[in-house]
Formats: structure tokens, C-alpha cells, sequence
């Protein structure tokens, strides 16, 4: 059986991705983000996405235009692991004044974890893997992410992790101040 080919027991509700994963999330963001109402995203490490298909700047974009509520948990600008990280601060300056988008911080993260939820929940899906929101875990680190389709079993894994998301780690963490350049 291919790694995309669906398992028989399990059809087409989810598929392993080993190649560019939050890429490939952000590429089907861009395909239905004309019906997306929200957009979660879990990741200790950001940065801008120069040189990839969804450069920081786009995904800005898609949150204004489609005014998208979105919610980004990260660590905090000055934890350890994003000091060295280098597009993390610019990140938070860039998405920190969009109407509609939340951003908090959490310095004992470690999960990667995207959602995207749709107008028709029938075109909801996530992915859930070990790979940052950065150009190094999209080109160079080898990741591995769980693609989830809003089918069979993957209808209650979706919901339940926008419900954990939104109302359990959002809520223990804090809510960031915007970052002045």
C-alpha cells in the first residue's frame, strides 16, 4: 500500500505527510481560505516563510481579505528556543495588528499543531506532526505531520482539537502584546 494510498479499515480521513508538511497545509488553506471561519496554529517556532508557497506576508493577506479569525499560540519572543530563531519576532510584528487574529504565548509548548475550519465542515481538515511553522522544517529538517480530513473518525479528531486549542491551551497561556518594530 502507498504512504497516500487509503487503508481500507480507514478510508481517506487521513494521510501520513513526510514532504513539506506545513506547506502543504497552508497550500490547501490557499485553495478554500475564501470559506475558512477560523485558523488555528500551535507552533513554539515561527518564521517568515520567505522562498516557500505561503510566505508570511500571503498568509497575512488571506487573514484580512477573508477576515479570518484566527488563533496563534507560540512561545514568547524572548523564550530560549525563539531568541536564536531569527523570523520569530518579525513574525509577531507582522500578524500582531490584524483585526481578527489572537496570539498568545505559551513558553512550555512543544506541540505543532494547524486547523483549519470552514464555513462546511465538510471541508474542514488538520494536520498534527512534528514540524514548526518555518522555512527549515519546510526545506531542510525531516518532519512527518498526520493530514486529517473531516471524514469518518477524523470528523471527532477535528473537533476535538479545535475544542482543545480554543478552550483548554488558549486559555492557559498568555495573551501577547503587540510587538512594536
Amino acid at each position: 500500500m502507498a504512504i497516500n494510498e487509503p487503508h481500507p479499515k480507514h478510508p481517506n480521513f487521513a494521510s501520513i505527510l513526510t514532504d513539506r508538511v506545513v506547506e502543504q497545509f497552508f497550500v490547501r488553506l490557499n485553495v478554500v481560505s475564501h470559506i475558512v471561519d477560523e485558523l488555528l496554529i500551535v507552533s513554539p517556532v515561527l518564521g517568515t516563510l520567505s522562498g516557500t508557497k505561503m510566505p508570511i506576508e500571503r498568509l497575512k493577506q488571506l487573514i484580512r481579505v477573508n477576515k479570518i479569525q484566527t488563533y496563534l499560540v507560540t512561545r514568547s519572543p524572548e523564550n530560549d528556543l525563539t531568541i536564536g530563531a531569527p523570523g520569530h519576532r518579525p513574525v509577531l510584528e507582522t500578524l500582531g495588528n490584524i483585526n481578527g487574529l489572537e496570539i498568545r504565548y505559551n513558553d512550555a509548548l512543544h506541540a505543532k499543531i494547524y486547523v483549519c475550519i470552514c464555513k462546511d465542515p465538510q471541508n474542514n481538515f488538520a494536520v498534527v506532526g512534528s514540524a514548526n511553522m518555518t522555512r527549515s522544517s519546510i526545506e531542510r529538517n525531516i518532519e512527518v505531520g498526520i493530514l486529517i480530513r473531516y471524514a469518518y473518525q477524523g470528523r471527532e479528531l477535528i473537533d476535538e482539537l479545535g475544542y482543545w486549542i480554543k478552550n483548554k491551551l488558549r486559555l492557559q497561556t498568555q495573551v501577547a502584546k503587540p510587538i512594536v518594530k
